[in-house]
């Protein structure tokens, strides 16, 4: 039996992942191969498993407190040690970002988790207090929680969300053509591909892109039924050939086209995003509409969508609010994220965690429309 010096405090698995199409890389092969870890002790000593690399140790280091957790960098090439006053050490590849080391602190790290990219990490203490470094964001902690027990290590799912939380900024499309943008400062921008109706395209989008700069920008695409935009693109598409009485169909295929078309517009553009959001707004009965008063139909308009985004390799969310999203698409309740269109209706935090309209999280929220729209990240 192997003899360790310390206990040990953590096991970190490097794992292979697929995009959502399937298709294999030779970086995704390699990275698919059999995970293999590491182990490390309190004294800051390293175990290799497997065919995982050794990047240096903390053994025979005088140490201020003992180790108590580590993280790998995405390419396997790196780690961090973090100590339990929040000190941490950068091995390999690793960037060392910043830590709580001579920080006074209330409870004592024991855990730690990197970004999916790498440049960044989170720490966090046993009464649920989380610390960020690089661009690791900060999404709440447990620390003013009481807890039955304490917390004793914490892990990290990839994300898409680009928003900083508390930042501002505006969302502007094709009504903004010829007219002045926003002026700074601003931290984030969505701005619109198409145009006054489905299937037209906003002729300023590259422009009003390169207009905010290094701010966060995202994009969007206005949906609505085939009978407000262009019929014809609802006969054919992933759906098949749908018969003139078959909505449900024809709505699958027109949302999938939709954003195929806006997303090859976008790209012939030079414009790009990881996020899009869905503009789901104006049901039957309101003064202009977009939708019919078919909420099955609509709903597939919807999910047909977010199932082209998704392959595309996109993030989807949906713009919305809890009025008018059930009467357009009903009960139909995606997992994404939500854009909460709440003009004028101050203090935009509330709508954070508040009327939702999707189980998913809501990552924006619209707040002002005087003279722009104006946006907050949650």
């Amino acid at each position: 039996m192997l003899r360790l010096t310390g206990w040990l405090v953590c096991l970190l698995v490097a794992v292979g992942f697929l995009p959502p199409t399937g298709a294999i890389t030779p970086a995704l092969a390699a990275a698919s191969l059999p995970p293999t870890y590491w182990m490390v002790g309190a004294d800051g000593s390293l175990y290799s498993l497997g065919s995982a690399g050794s990047f240096g140790s903390l053994q025979g280091q005088p140490l201020n407190k003992p180790v108590v957790g580590m993280a790998a960098t995405p390419d396997g090439r790196g780690y961090w040690m973090v100590a339990s006053d929040g000190g941490v050490f950068a091995f390999g590849d690793a960037g060392f970002y910043g830590s709580m080391g001579g920080q006074p602190l209330n409870r004592p790290v024991v855990g730690m988790a990197g970004t999916p990219d790498g440049r960044g990490y989170w720490m966090v203490a046993s009464d649920g207090g989380v610390f960020a470094f690089g661009d690791a964001l900060y999404r709440g902690s447990l620390a003013s929680t009481a807890l039955p027990a304490p917390i004793v290590g914490m892990a990290v799912t990839s994300s898409l969300d680009p928003y900083f939380p508390g930042t501002t900024g505006y969302d502007i499309s094709w009504p903004q053509c010829g007219s002045p943008y926003p002026s700074p400062p601003f931290s984030l921008a969505v701005v619109g591909v198409g145009g006054s109706r489905t299937f037209m395209h906003n002729p300023c989008l590259a422009d009003e892109v390169a207009w905010f700069g290094s701010a966060t920008v995202t994009l969007y695409v206005k949906l609505s039924s085939p009978t407000f935009g262009t019929p014809s693109q609802a006969t054919t598409g992933p759906a098949g050939t749908c018969a003139a009485v078959d909505t449900r169909c024809q709505g699958y295929n027109y949302g999938w086209n939709l954003v195929v078309d806006a997303y090859h517009y976008a790209s012939s553009q030079g414009v790009s995003a990881g996020l899009w959001w869905l503009d789901v707004e104006r049901p039957a009965g309101t003064t202009d509409p977009l939708w019919s008063s078919d909420t099955a139909a609509n709903s597939q308009v919807v999910a047909g969508a977010i199932d082209a985004l998704t392959v595309l390799g996109v993030q989807a969310g949906v713009y919305s609010n809890s009025y008018q999203w059930p009467l357009i698409v009903g009960t139909y309740a995606p997992v994404v994220p939500m854009w909460q269109a709440r003009p004028n209706s101050p203090p935009a935090e509330q709508y954070c965690t508040g009327a939702l309209f999707t189980p998913g999280p809501v990552w924006l929220v619209q707040y002002a429309n005087s003279p722009f729209d104006q946006d907050l990240a949650c």
